[in-house]
């Protein structure tokens, strides 16, 4: 499991903790640092459990091909509201859906959704972000995990006929 994916807020949360843990453990617990312990673990949850994205439920398989089939090149973004990485792209992402908002079509797909494991399995994806440019004909031309390049979008738009 690579360690930006999906779930790295989840991951990140428990890395601190078990860093808080051990620390504690080794410098000797002070008046006060258990319950903040404590205080930090039920805020954790807290949020977790009620401010977690929640997936938008069943994904339209239909939508998915309209719009890869629209005649049109498309970008798909293979992304998890869990996924720090993704978080920090979307500005990104957006920028490059409104610069080239007339010649490309932008699919987000949340790989938490009901529905999408077709399209996971179809695009053999691993890690969030994943991005993957298909032609007018629904050809991949290239991806990237991780990262986005706006450059190599505009070269590629700029590239087709």
């Amino acid at each position: 499991m690579a360690f930006l994916n999906q779930f790295s807020f989840l991951l990140l949360a428990a890395g601190l903790l078990l860093g808080l843990v051990i620390f504690l453990r080794q410098r000797g617990p002070a008046e006060g640092s258990l319950m903040a312990l404590l205080a930090l673990s039920i805020g954790l949850i807290f949020a977790f459990t009620f401010f977690r994205p929640i997936g938008g439920g069943s994904f339209s398989s239909s939508s998915f091909e309209k719009s890869v089939n629209a005649g049109q090149p498309v970008l798909i973004e293979f992304q998890s509201p869990y996924c720090i990485a993704c978080m920090a792209i979307e500005p990104i992402v957006k920028q490059v859906e409104l610069d080239h908002a007339e010649n490309l079509g932008v699919i987000r797909v949340n790989v938490l959704d009901r529905g999408v494991e077709s399209i996971l399995n179809r695009y053999q994806f691993r890690y969030t972000p994943t991005f993957v440019f298909l032609d007018a004909q629904g050809q991949e031309l290239w991806r990237m995990v991780g990262t986005l390049d706006p450059e190599r979008v505009k070269s590629t738009l700029e590239a087709l006929p």
